[in-house]
């Protein structure tokens, strides 16, 4: 890049945050306006199309489901009266072994132009899911077999291929069918799919408290009251900034500047443990910091080896890497059900072993044989002797992560083994694969990236699922790995159909030896949910899934 496109580049990204700011300090006088900031913009709006922990954090003020999970780790009704279970008849098996979940959307629930939500709004995603050009990200319906409306026209009957003890899974986000069906058909008509509609460029139209009416690519967005909920919040306004750099972050909430800000990591908060005008919200989260390595795409013949994924695994010192950049405010994770009760204590633990992992390095044939610091191969099966053990480690530009990879750096070159650090403009992160995002696209040796595990359920999201691998058939796979493993996809089929909780926690543990025996995956550290707000937010309760779960009972003191 030359020094032109460098300073054209920066003067983007000044006139872009100087828009925020501007934007922020616009609303500052309106006390109806709740300003909230976080560091990465949503990829979309749309929760079928992203996998983003910053877009979550905004969809549930505009699109509620049926339930949530709250603060307490327990479901609460949000669309509807009461969950399946507190019914009868809401979860059933029928004669053909499959799991039926029933339930009625409330007489109130109703979309921001005053039509009801009706089951389908909730057919209406399933249809979408399975039309072969839309393209989900998620994969929410991937063990529905059909999704019916019931006896009335706000009952939904939701049918599993199989047997599925997650009930839950049966309350996605409805989408607006009343609004979307014509769009969309002329869409599919002309071979194109749900994300080419403007509503999924910006959902004008929810069933929550707030809804989105203008987004500034690079700069802000702004929700605003839908007349049509009830109870009506107290705010007229969520106006959201986006400010990549949490130092930014962390001034605006001192100086008054944001009411709340999202998406801190641990060791962003830590000047402001101190601020008693400051409430610091911390709960545990479903998310994990981890690297993933590239095992399927292209990758360095090192990493096919266990040896040495195991290897770099014990050359990091992932306890340092806590207390030092993330103040000792969280831990490190073991296992994708770490801090849940269904965690294998029996499993092999990687500890922090430097001499133990030269060693392993050394079995596995690369040697630092012409002494410069870096080992190459030496005798490996298949690889031309001489080939360095140099990998790429990919991230995207958030500093806590740029740091820990660059102490990981710092951490393996003791042990021979070169990094080199790739860093992603978020927007860039997680894009499909045919558009090179660097999340799918298996370009680097190993990704540093957030994701989510063993939280609402025992059964987390598979991430290692063979027909989740990225291509550009499958554009939007989430299985970053690149490589099939068909005994661990039995083993994730039988968690997700095994109704008896003992068995499942037997499935569970065997996922987890699987896991720590091959080493697809280090965990390095828990992310907790981290918000901060101005004490003058009265009535505030972050939930688990949501932080925005009770906004309507949010006020500020006057």
């Amino acid at each position: 890049m030359n020094f032109q496109r460098v300073l054209l580049k920066m003067t983007s990204i000044l006139v872009l945050a100087l828009a925020a700011l501007s934007f922020s300090a616009a609303a500052q006088s309106n006390p109806a306006v709740l300003r909230a900031a976080i560091d990465q913009e949503p990829t979309s709006l749309n929760p079928y199309y992203t996998v983003q922990q910053a877009a979550y954090t905004f969809i549930d003020l505009y699109l509620l489901r049926p339930w949530l999970f709250t603060r307490e780790l327990q479901y609460t009704p949000v669309l509807v009266e009461a969950l399946p279970p507190d019914v009868e008849g809401g979860v059933t098996q029928n004669d053909a072994g499959q799991t039926v979940v029933r339930y009625t959307i409330r007489q109130d629930a109703l979309w921001s132009d005053g039509t009801p939500v009706t089951a389908a709004d909730f057919i209406f995603p399933f249809e979408v899911a399975n039309d072969g050009v839309s393209a989900f990200a998620v994969t929410t319906f991937g063990a529905v077999a059909s999704v019916e409306q019931g006896a009335t026209e706000r009952e939904v009957v939701v049918t599993f291929t199989s047997v599925n003890p997650d009930w839950f899974s049966a309350g996605w986000w409805p989408l607006p069918e009343h609004a979307l069906r014509e769009p969309y058909n002329a869409a599919i008509a002309a071979d194109a799919g749900l994300n080419t509609l403007d509503w999924s460029l910006l959902p004008t139209i929810g069933n929550g408290p707030f809804v989105p009416v203008e987004w500034q690519q690079g700069s802000f967005m702004r929700f605003t009251r839908s007349e049509t909920f009830a109870p009506q919040p107290y705010f007229e306004e969520v106006a959201v900034s986006f400010f990549p750099d949490t130092t930014v972050l962390r001034t605006i909430v001192e100086n008054g500047e944001a009411d709340i800000v999202h998406n801190f990591q641990a060791g962003d908060v830590i000047p402001l443990l101190e601020n008693d005008n400051l409430v610091i919200d911390s709960q545990y989260d479903s998310g994990r910091e981890a690297w993933w390595f590239n095992l399927g795409r292209e990758p360095h013949p090192a990493l096919t080896d266990v040896r040495v994924r195991r290897a770099i695994a014990m050359g990091i010192d992932r306890q340092l890497i806590v207390d030092e950049l993330l103040g000792g405010l969280t831990s490190v994770p073991h296992s994708f059900w770490s801090d849940t009760p269904y965690f294998n204590e029996a499993i092999e633990v990687i500890g922090y072993d430097p001499e133990g992992a030269m060693a392993l390095l050394d079995e596995a044939g690369w040697i630092d044989a012409d002494g410069d610091g870096v080992r190459e191969a030496s005798g490996v099966e298949g690889v031309e002797d001489g080939l360095p053990l140099n990998l790429t480690v990919g991230t995207t530009n958030t500093p806590i992560r740029i740091d820990a990879v660059t102490a990981a750096q710092d951490m393996l070159g003791e042990i021979g083994v070169a990094i080199e650090l790739v860093t992603y403009e978020s927007a860039n992160w997680a894009t499909p694969f045919t558009d090179g995002g660097g999340f799918r696209g298996g370009f680097d040796d190993v990704l540093h990236f957030y994701g989510f595990t063993a939280f609402t359920s025992i059964r987390p999201t598979n991430w290692f699922a063979c027909n989740q691998i990225p291509s550009a058939e499958n554009p939007n796979g989430i299985n970053v790995t690149h490589a099939c493993y068909p005994e661990l996809d039995e083993l994730w089929n039988a968690l997700a159909t095994t109704t008896d909780l003992a068995e499942r926690e037997a499935i569970a543990d065997e996922i987890q030896v699987f896991m720590a025996e091959n080493v697809i995956w280090i965990g390095l550290w828990n992310r907790p949910q981290l918000t901060v707000y101005g004490t003058d937010l009265q009535n505030v309760t972050i939930g688990a899934q949501s932080p925005y779960i009770s906004i309507a009972e949010w006020t500020r003191a006057e």
